[in-house]
């Protein structure tokens, strides 16, 4: 195989050592994945909410009712797949009123976001990452380059490709771009969430050419999604994970111990304790951390 300009000789070693490594049952899933989406790949969707005129003054005051209701039951704590159920209610019952208030539109996808991640049945969660693709791509409509639109249209695109193989590919640009203009911008938002989310796609995806995952590239996300937030748990799990992999991959098996103690000392030492207002994900990634020191043992 001739090497291009930008693949050099050891990583692809590494991309045969990770083939050589690789279970034939795991081989054969990912296989079946990647056949799966080229063979039915769909777009991500990009519908938006119908245009509704002028709040009519008898709506005002429905419209700021429901809009609160449901941001107050996205806050409440803890969070549980019925109170979001219900915020999404609210915010879809506002949108008829009027859809196009930014703040509101980004709301509405940040709670259909929890859902598509935390609804008990997959079937929940492809729907509710559909439905909130259709608020971010109503937010980014009104403010093209609004930071939480895009964060949340990145966020329900790899929730979407994660539940519904055939999305994969196009969730994959969608989420690269949507970051990378996040970045490029110089904003934060959800405490590094864009260097974080486009990490952890760097982490997972395949190696070129079937994807742009890059072990190199996935570490210089992460770091930089520390230093955003260097207290924000779900950083360091995402670190650790990356950490785990490079000892592997690199041979480096310090990386393992640093992975080891991040995760005993930001989510399961005694002394850890949940940001505020996010308990619920805080057990999500207790738990997500201790499957992964048992992945790495």
């Amino acid at each position: 195989m001739t090497l291009t300009h930008t693949q050099s000789a050891f990583d692809l070693m590494r991309r045969r050592r990770f083939w050589a490594n690789m279970g034939l049952g795991a081989l054969l899933v990912l296989m079946g994945l990647v056949l799966g989406v080229c063979s039915s790949c769909q777009s991500v969707p990009e519908d938006t909410f119908k245009t509704t005129g002028p709040l009519t003054p008898d709506k005002v005051e429905d419209y700021g009712r429901l809009v609160a209701e449901g941001r107050d039951l996205y806050e409440a704590q803890p969070r549980n797949e019925e109170r979001l159920r219900n915020s999404v209610s609210r915010f879809d019952h506002a949108m008829t009123l009027k859809s196009d208030d930014y703040d509101t539109l980004w709301q509405g996808a940040r709670s259909c976001a929890w859902l598509a991640a935390y609804a008990g049945q997959k079937t929940d969660r492809v729907e509710f990452s559909k439905a909130g693709l259709r608020y971010a791509q109503t937010a980014l409509k009104v403010k093209p380059a609004g930071t939480e639109g895009l964060f949340y249209f990145a966020v329900l695109s790899g929730r979407l490709g994660e539940n519904d193989n055939s999305y994969g590919l196009d969730a994959v640009t969608k989420i690269e771009e949507s970051c990378k203009r996040i970045i490029e911008s110089g904003a934060d938002v959800a405490y590094g969430g864009a260097h974080r989310v486009y990490g952890m796609l760097l982490l997972r995806a395949p190696a070129p050419p079937t994807s742009i995952g890059s072990l190199r590239n996935a570490r210089k996300q992460l770091e930089a999604a520390l230093a955003k937030a260097p207290d924000w748990p779900e950083n360091h799990l995402c670190a650790a994970e990356m950490e785990f992999a490079w000892a592997k991959d690199r041979e480096k098996p310090e990386f393992a111990a640093q992975a080891r103690e991040r995760l005993q000392k930001y989510l399961l030492a005694p002394e850890a304790r949940a940001p505020q207002g996010h308990e619920f994900e805080f057990e999500r990634w207790k738990e997500d951390a201790l499957k992964l020191l048992a992945e790495n043992r």
